[in-house]
């Protein structure tokens, strides 16, 4: 999962840079935006609609924030163009959201800011969500214990406090 999501990640990283800032790519970052898209391809990954998307049973753990709190989803479709997204309860097109997803073995957190395009209107509730921002990975790490720690340090108690 991992590596699908940096080459993503970048994908949609230097297509924000792109379409924010209008300065045309350079030929290595032409082909690495390329890459993705001719390799989604290959798999025969497509952009789905709300009638025909499938539910895949391996889904990616992820968190879906929005305005009023966030929510557990799983990741079904993984595309350049869109993520399938199920969970307990749907979000209007139209609305953003932000996707959380970490993968503990590897100690990495994706955020991909998204807007969704369209929902299934009937169970399981099914959403498209197209990335709309820049995209962000970020690392953490576990202790011994198994017990994830924040690289944010606390200040040394003072004796006798």
């Amino acid at each position: 999962m991992t590596e699908r999501f940096d080459v993503l990640v970048r994908f949609w990283e230097l297509r924000a840079r792109y379409d924010a800032t209008g300065v045309p790519l350079t030929e290595a970052e032409r082909n690495e935006l390329l890459s993705p898209v001719d390799s989604a391809a290959s798999e025969g990954d497509t952009k789905p609609g709300p009638r025909d998307a499938e539910v895949s049973p391996r889904g990616v753990p992820a968190t879906l924030t929005v305005d009023n709190g966030s929510f557990a989803a799983h990741l079904r479709q993984i595309a350049p163009e869109l993520l399938v997204v199920s969970a307990a309860e749907p979000l209007a097109p139209g609305e953003r959201t932000t996707v959380h997803v970490a993968d503990a073995v590897s100690g990495v957190e994706y955020r991909l800011p998204c807007v969704v395009r369209w929902a299934r209107d009937e169970g399981p509730w099914l959403m498209g969500l197209a990335v709309a921002g820049i995209p962000t990975r970020a690392t953490f790490k576990g202790s011994a214990s198994g017990l994830l720690r924040s690289p944010l340090r606390m200040p040394a108690r003072a004796a006798g406090t």
